[in-house]
């Protein structure tokens, strides 16, 4: 009895919920067409010429017939009753799948898809000895149908593959919780009450460093920048996303005689000046030199602000997350050919920053980063 019941009751549902999309779509094309034939008797009213009016109630019959056919073409077939609410259960059982509630704002969405990286991507890029990635590499990724994805891929400039990328992190791979955390939050600077920076005490550090939302160890492991500012997060967690782009730099490093001619971008000290003299110098460096150099650097700035202006790419206070990975490889700037650009919305809002889109065009044919796999249309 009480499973009839409920397949009562879930057919009434699904026989509700059928109905009710049937008149939100009847809604959909009558409301805008209604307006429409309102202007248009208001049109006849005031210049005393049926002419609108009649085109408005043909539009509105035509699209009357139109929504008539699109209904009866999405009906099930006629197999009889019984047939017929089977397959309507299973419709609206089906539909009921395709939907994702989100309580800010409250609403449902209809079909959000899932994300375009498989599981197959994935196991490419980490499993065994075959795996793709390695410590150092940049990674770039990107999402279908987020509002501030778009607003970044327009105020980049973005062209060809580069529009799909609209973040940037530092793939780290294996955190311990001694000498790693140790180093996080090294060089974390906090702003106090005037507005000025100053190097964070030891409380502060230590706050940051045993906060698993900003430092964990594992096997894996990104360092990027986000809202909440310079965290670390499993490569796992990472990886949900609708395009990625991996760039790693080669295994050696010599600047040209042109490259020597430009200064470093940004004051350089400790492991990054090192480098830099080196290459200075006319001297080799090893790709592992300059990782181990930006791992260091990634590490030292956990806890660090979300930089929301996108205009702190000198001072380095706070950062955005393409502005993170510059950061984390000022050794080899020049070598690079990364450089802040002027971007602007619409613009407006003009800033000399670096965008994902940059990083991702200083990986172009013929350039230093090179491009070891990618997921892009």
């Amino acid at each position: 009895m009480k499973a009839i019941l409920d397949k009562g009751v879930l057919l009434a549902a699904a026989i509700l919920i059928r109905l009710m999309l049937t008149i939100y779509k009847a809604l959909a094309w009558l409301v805008p067409l209604a307006t429409l034939a309102c202007l248009g008797w208001l049109a006849c009213r005031s210049v005393r010429s049926y002419g609108w009016g009649v085109a408005a109630l043909a539009l509105l019959l035509l699209s009357a017939y139109a929504l008539y056919h699109y209904a009866e073409a999405t009906l099930p077939e006629s197999v009889g009753t019984g047939g017929w609410v089977a397959r309507l259960s299973d419709r609206f059982i089906a539909w009921i799948g395709t939907l994702k509630f989100f309580t800010s704002p409250l609403c449902l969405v209809e079909d959000p898809g899932s994300y375009k990286i498989k599981g197959t991507d994935i196991r490419k890029l980490m499993d065994g000895d075959t795996a793709l990635l390695q410590p150092g590499d940049i990674l770039l990724r990107g999402y279908d149908g987020y509002v501030d994805g778009e607003l970044i891929r327009r105020t980049g400039g973005a062209q060809g593959s580069g529009k799909y990328f609209s973040h940037a992190a530092l793939y780290v791979g294996p955190l311990d919780d001694k000498q790693d955390k140790a180093i996080a939050a090294r060089r974390l600077q906090v702003q106090d009450s005037d507005g000025g920076w100053r190097e964070a005490n030891d409380g502060e550090k230590d706050k940051v460093r045993n906060d698993a939302a900003y430092f964990q160890p594992g096997k894996q492991m990104v360092i990027h920048s986000m809202s909440k500012g310079v965290h670390v997060e499993d490569i796992l967690t990472f990886v949900r996303c609708d395009y990625l782009v991996v760039l790693r730099l080669p295994e050696q490093i010599r600047l040209s005689a042109e490259e020597l001619m430009n200064p470093p971008l940004v004051l350089l000290s400790g492991d990054a000046l090192s480098i830099d003299m080196r290459l200075e110098r006319g001297e080799a460096v090893q790709r592992s030199e300059v990782v181990a150099a930006a791992r260091d650097s990634a590490l030292g700035r956990i806890g660090s602000g979300y930089d929301f202006q996108f205009d702190n790419c000198r001072t380095f206070h706070r950062f955005s997350c393409s502005e993170f990975v510059y950061y984390c490889y000022k050794s080899v700037h020049r070598y690079i050919g990364l450089r802040p650009r002027k971007h602007a919305f619409a613009g407006l809002f003009v800033r000399t920053t670096v965008s994902p889109t940059d990083v991702y065009e200083a990986a172009d044919p013929g350039s230093r980063l090179k491009i070891i796999w990618k997921n892009v249309p």
